[in-house]
């Protein structure tokens, strides 16, 4: 999975049809709504969850690691400003990295509050 997730983060990978259609029943809505952008988000990361448990007790497919990757890279876009799937796929690899450190600090903090607030 690590591979894939490397492979998808470099845009060397995309999902076939049936995952591009999964991960975009996942609609992003638009930063200045703020609740359906928390629910976005909630959405994205119990599908995602639900990926990462399922790695944990037997090895995924090609297919099935392409579209966790996917949604994971989503999760983090989805805390940035105008950053989509498909313009992060057009970014220089330089630009990739700093764009994905930021998104994943970003999620990092909002999963330790949402953590808190689940509780």
């Amino acid at each position: 999975m690590f591979r894939m997730a490397l492979l998808v983060v470099a845009g060397l990978t995309v999902p076939d049809a049936s995952d591009a259609r999964h991960v975009n029943s996942f609609v992003r809505p638009d930063g200045s709504n703020h609740d359906a952008l928390e629910t976005y988000r909630q959405d994205l990361y119990h599908e995602y969850s639900a990926c990462s448990d399922a790695a944990l007790i037997r090895i995924l497919g090609e297919s099935e690691a392409v579209m966790c990757s996917v949604l994971f890279l989503a999760m983090k876009l989805s805390f940035l400003d105008g950053v989509t799937l498909e313009r992060y796929v057009r970014m220089p690899a330089k630009t990739k990295a700093m764009t994905n450190e930021k998104g994943y600090a970003a999620y990092r903090t909002w999963l330790h509050r949402y953590a808190i607030s689940a509780d």
